[in-house]
């Protein structure tokens, strides 16, 4: 789980973040968006809960990107069963940082990427090249009886 921001091409920030809570159902939203507004000191209300925050930055309604001071711990899997409600938790410090760089009209894109698909595939490859290892072998043995087949008629 991770925030990028990207200006004129170069990377300017790269945070570790968490995301809505996918066991929950609150996962956050995959699409192109644009920064509604920014604000500084806002409060956040839903259902069971109204959090300060420093720095609230909305794109999707009331989903946004925001600070979040009471996390000890940012990116891997905490999403799947400690995430938000939809928005994307930051360090206090990366919220601080993209706050000064975006306006209102900041496009913000969030997709979802499977990482064990990757993983997968890397054991395939370890599987394809146990195979083919045991495929050379059998190929091997195969020509070696098929020389000793051979030599045996010839005699």
């Amino acid at each position: 789980q991770q925030v990028f921001f990207i200006k004129n091409g170069k990377k300017i920030l790269e945070s570790e973040c968490v995301t809505g809570n996918s066991s929950r159902g609150y996962d956050t939203p995959a699409g192109a968006y644009s920064l509604t507004y920014k604000q500084r000191d806002a409060t956040l209300n839903g259902e069971n809960y109204s959090t300060p925050v420093n720095y609230w930055m909305p794109f999707n309604g009331n989903i946004g990107l925001h600070d979040a001071y009471w996390r000890s711990r940012f990116g891997g899997s905490e999403y799947k069963y400690n995430g938000s409600h939809g928005c994307v938790n930051l360090p206090p410090e990366a919220a601080k940082k993209l706050y000064s760089y975006v306006e209102a009209g900041t496009p913000v894109i969030c997709y979802h990427l499977e990482v064990p698909g990757i993983n997968e595939n890397k054991d395939s490859n370890k599987k394809d090249k146990e195979e083919t290892k045991n495929n050379k072998e059998t190929k091997k043995k195969a020509e070696s009886n098929t020389e000793k087949n051979n030599k045996k008629k010839t005699e």
